[in-house]
C-alpha cells in the first residue's frame, strides 16, 4: 500500500454511521499510547509496549470497524495471520483487554463529540 492510498483510505464505523480517516485513528492511538504514529505502521519490532499498542489498534480495526484480516494486515504492514493473532490477543490477554476496552470507550466518545 502506498502512502497516498494509506492517507486516503476510509474506515466505515458501523456503530456511528460515520466515515473516518484512518490517519485520525492512528494519531489518536499514538497520543493515547504516547508513542510516534510510525510505530503503528510497518514497524517490525518485538518491544512489548509497541506490540501491545498495535494489538489494541488491530483489535479496534477488527471488532469495531469490521475490517477484514487481509485489509488490516495491508494497513499495518504484516500478514493476515499476524492480524488474526493480534485480534485474538486483544480479547484473550487480560492486561491488553482492559486497555482495549478503555481505548474503545475513549475513541468512541471522541467520535460522538465530533458528530
Amino acid at each position: 500500500m502506498t502512502n497516498i492510498e494509506y492517507f486516503f483510505l476510509k474506515v466505515h464505523l458501523t456503530e456511528h454511521k460515520k466515515t473516518l480517516n484512518l490517519p485520525h485513528l492512528i494519531n489518536f492511538a499514538a497520543n493515547y499510547f504516547n508513542m510516534p504514529a510510525e510505530f503503528f505502521i510497518k514497524q517490525h519490532t518485538r518491544k512489548r509496549e509497541i506490540v501491545d499498542a498495535r494489538t489494541v489498534l488491530v483489535g479496534y480495526l477488527k471488532f469495531q470497524c469490521n475490517l477484514t484480516l487481509y485489509k488490516i494486515a495491508e494497513i499495518m504492514g504484516f500478514d493476515h495471520s499476524s492480524a488474526h493473532c493480534a485480534g485474538k490477543r486483544c480479547k484473550d490477554v487480560k492486561e491488553i483487554s482492559k486497555v482495549y476496552v478503555v481505548f474503545c470507550k475513549e475513541y468512541n466518545n471522541l467520535i460522538n463529540q465530533m458528530i
